[in-house]
């Protein structure tokens, strides 16, 4: 805000309520991957080399076979997980997932399979023919969790990846019983012809004896850009030691059309949950905020609200306003592969037993208006006197208020900063008020909303 025109804007102001009154490093695979008394039909591979990984990654998922972590997978939606199909068949029997933690014997969500769906032409006695890849349906969603999405387009030769597994970490056959904590590796894609087992809807992987997936971590992921590309499928090349040759990744984006028979595809931050927040009248509650804990929506004038940019996940919504409580507190809605409407809240004035109140207009540069425009003023009691200003991002507004002292107005509160985003907290006696909302630059619509305490 300009100090040059203070006096100015202030004696503008005055003149305006009287007129008012007036008027990583690597991941070792070779083969696919699991522990080695769970091995499915084909071998499997986990990391080599890399580095255990730190950050939270929920939507990895673990396999688990009479409790034992043998494939890895991803959650691509609330109640999908995409894996090898080699992971699922002939020996490899798993029961249960457990996602949401960075740990593969401990802590996150463990849940039920209920179905597993393989590729109808992966062949159990061919392991390099391809097609290595199966859905498994799980027996309820995963809660809390945004799944990872499918990457848009598969990976060209020479693209950095990262891999993600809780496999060996030693490249020969039986080394070790694999890492507890996960693990991640970041490599490259390369060319098809680096990898002699290549098959149409592979991706071939650099891998070394240092660094490269390699047993227990088949069926998990190969991530670029935070998108998922590949699941660990086996060696590219005739090796039980894991390293020699490159790594063989099934590509999860060549077959997205596939898995969208079972699982919609659309992309996450796609769908939306919407509502509507009225008070105990059923009128609409303008301004309350709703949040999922990382996005936000405001209320308009009728109480309706929308987030938008939503991902198959379950999000717990909690509005919030000031001077006021929500029934329910809080509601958890899962999205999955819809948008979800009807996420209903009633609020109640917990501030001065009255409900906030709304006025909003366009002013002109230079103008104001008064707040209520009618009859000019409001009666208050001994309390808190709260207003808020929201206008154009291109202005400078400003919000007064004034009290009548029984001869003429006196402003007791003001929020005059640069922008057109003001707020009035006031601690007042009883009395009538007023505000005035002041254009100090620029032109526009603005809302005010207002809750004084009641006489």
């Amino acid at each position: 805000m300009q100090s040059q025109s203070r006096t100015t804007r202030q004696a503008r102001l005055a003149l305006a309520m009287l007129a008012a009154v007036a008027a990583t490093s690597s991941i070792a695979q070779q083969r696919p991957a699991t522990t080695e008394s769970l091995r499915p039909s084909a071998p499997a591979q986990r990391i080599v080399g890399g580095s255990l990984t730190t950050t939270p990654q929920p939507w990895v998922a673990a396999l688990l076979q009479n409790g034992q972590q043998g494939c890895g997978g991803s959650l691509i939606a609330p109640q999908w997980v995409v894996t090898a199909a080699h992971c699922v068949t002939g020996q490899a029997n798993p029961t249960q997932v457990r996602v949401g933690s960075l740990y593969r014997s401990s802590g996150g969500q463990v849940i039920s399979i209920a179905q597993k769906i393989v590729h109808p032409s992966y062949s159990t006695s061919n392991i390099n023919g391809g097609n290595d890849i199966a859905l498994l349906r799980l027996a309820s969603p995963a809660s809390g969790i945004t799944p990872i999405g499918i990457a848009a387009s598969a990976p060209g030769a020479n693209t950095a990846v990262r891999l993600y597994g809780w496999g060996q970490t030693t490249p020969q056959a039986g080394g070790d019983r694999g890492s507890e904590q996960l693990k991640q590796l970041d490599t490259q894609i390369i060319a098809s012809s680096n990898c002699a087992n290549y098959r149409t809807g592979d991706l071939c992987v650099r891998g070394t004896s240092s660094a490269t997936a390699c047993y227990g971590d088949s069926g998990g992921p190969a991530i670029v850009g935070g998108a998922l590309v590949g699941a660990t499928s086996r060696a590219g090349g005739n090796n039980s030691t894991c390293g020699p040759t490159n790594a063989i990744y099934t590509s999860v984006v060549y077959f997205k059309s596939w898995i969208s028979q079972y699982v919609s595809t659309t992309p996450p931050g796609s769908y939306s949950i919407s509502g509507t927040i009225t008070n105990s009248s059923g009128a609409g509650i303008s301004g309350v905020t709703v949040s999922n804990g990382s996005a936000s929506a405001t209320t308009n004038s009728s109480g309706a609200y929308t987030l938008t940019g939503l991902g198959n996940a379950t999000y717990t919504l909690t509005p919030s306003l000031s001077g006021y409580s929500f029934s329910p507190a809080s509601r958890s809605v899962t999205v999955n592969g819809a948008n979800v409407t009807g996420q209903d809240f009633s609020g109640s004035a917990s501030s001065g037993g009255g409900d906030w109140l709304t006025q909003s207009g366009s002013l002109a540069s230079g103008g104001s208006a008064t707040v209520p425009a009618s009859p000019g003023y409001v009666q208050g009691g001994n309390g808190t006197y709260q207003a808020t200003l929201t206008g154009p991002s291109t202005a400078d507004f400003d919000l007064y208020l004034f009290k009548w002292n029984g001869a003429s107005w006196t402003q007791v509160a003001k929020s005059d900063g640069s922008t057109s985003s003001e707020s009035i907290s006031y601690s007042g006696t009883a009395g009538y008020y007023a505000l005035q909302v002041l254009s100090y630059a620029g032109s526009g619509s603005y809302t005010v909303r207002y809750l004084f305490p009641q006489p």
